[in-house]
């Protein structure tokens, strides 16, 4: 992952990879992310955000990574954990997911992936950070 933080001057405070020297400019960093594909843009910035949520903020969070979206109807039916095979999952069943995650606090400041399965959502989601 290509992650980096910025300071008010235009320099790079700290890097969490290679995307860029550690002395670049903003304008050098805007040229070298619009020679990458939009998606990687994308997982860049969401990736800073994650790691700006997690370590920076004394917010309550929950991180969810869905896997491949699809539209199909929800079985009500998924897995939830890190470090699993990306699979699909139904948009409606991620909807279900990220309500039920509201709704408990065992999940705050945890970061999953919920992908298709055989497990009931609310059973799955009572199950983070067991």
């Amino acid at each position: 992952m290509k992650v980096f933080v910025i300071e008010a001057n235009g320099k790079v405070a700290r890097h969490f990879a290679d995307f860029v020297k550690e002395d670049s400019t903003i304008e050098e960093i805007a040229e070298a992310m619009s020679q990458e594909h939009e998606l990687q843009v994308h997982t860049i910035v969401k990736k800073y955000a994650d790691e700006w949520l997690k370590n920076w903020t004394t917010l309550d969070w929950t991180i969810v990574h869905p896997g491949i979206l699809v539209d199909k109807p929800g079985t009500h039916q998924v897995k939830v954990g890190m470090g699993q095979e990306i699979n699909e999952i139904p948009r409606q069943d991620v909807a279900q997911t990220l309500i039920s995650v509201l709704h408990h606090d065992n999940t705050i400041k945890q970061e999953f992936e919920v992908l298709a399965g055989n497990t009931a959502v609310e059973e799955a989601i009572r199950k983070v950070n067991q």
